[in-house]
């Protein structure tokens, strides 16, 4: 079914979020299977992912806050240390996001933290061989085999996106040439993502680290299939504080 994300320009295809009716056995079914992944998932995700089970969002947004007031206040020290230091924020959007996950990249996440054989295959047997139509304004489409994506509606789709996202959060925080941020109250840790479900925040301080982070996107979409909505990605940098010209009367 297709669900307009704006009353805008609903003539583009991509104004238009498809959520999937599915019958009520097999919703049982990935909702019995997801409270299982909900005791490993923890474990598994990278810290800097708030949307897993038993984090909180306010965390990731208390230390987004720090970073922005400590630059605010040590700016000058920031640029008289080194001026190559150019602290920002890069935010991605990728395009499609749960619509464009590969199934070959999902099973080799999958196995790579050791999910029991038999999850594995029905997970896979349930996306990429799922045939499904488009119900638009009670016109129903023909039929069509769905060759990627974890469909929104299904109660695991959500566990199964935030695995497949997982190494992204891996690969850049343990890359040493990438350069991240610290905030006063975690002096001896460096920030480099801060991430919830498909939107990820990285925290750079200067664009070596940038164009680093770059092409690791890149080789990453080509795996996973999830690829830079270019339109909706955002750079942030912090350059001099703000200052108030004029307040009303």
């Amino acid at each position: 079914h297709l669900i307009p994300k704006t009353a805008n320009n609903l003539e583009l295809l991509e104004h238009w979020r498809p959520l999937t009716l599915l019958n009520v056995d097999y919703k049982i079914l990935m909702k019995a299977i997801s409270n299982r992944f909900t005791g490993v998932l923890p474990s598994l995700l990278h810290n800097s992912q708030s949307a897993s089970p038993n984090s909180k969002i306010h965390d990731n947004l208390i230390n987004l806050h720090s970073f922005l007031a400590t630059y605010q206040n040590h700016h000058r020290q920031y640029q008289m240390a080194d001026r190559d230091i150019i602290p920002f924020l890069f935010s991605i959007d990728f395009r499609g996001a749960f619509d464009n996950v590969s199934h070959s990249f999902l099973r080799f996440v999958m196995e790579k933290h050791g999910f029991p054989g038999w999850i594995v295959a029905l997970v896979l047997q349930t996306n990429m061989n799922a045939r499904t139509a488009i119900n638009n304004n009670s016109v129903l489409s023909s039929s069509f085999r769905l060759r990627r994506s974890v469909r929104q509606g299904c109660p695991l789709s959500p566990y199964l996106f935030l695995l497949v996202i997982n190494p992204l959060l891996e690969i850049v925080n343990a890359n040493e040439d990438i350069m991240g941020l610290t905030v006063p109250h975690f002096p001896q840790r460096t920030f480099k993502t801060i991430a919830h479900a498909d939107d990820v925040t990285f925290l750079l301080n200067s664009y070596t680290s940038l164009a680093r982070v770059h092409e690791i996107l890149q080789i990453f979409g080509e795996f996973s299939g999830l690829r830079l909505n270019f339109e909706k990605c955002h750079m942030l940098p912090f350059r001099e504080p703000f200052s108030v010209t004029h307040l009303p009367d």
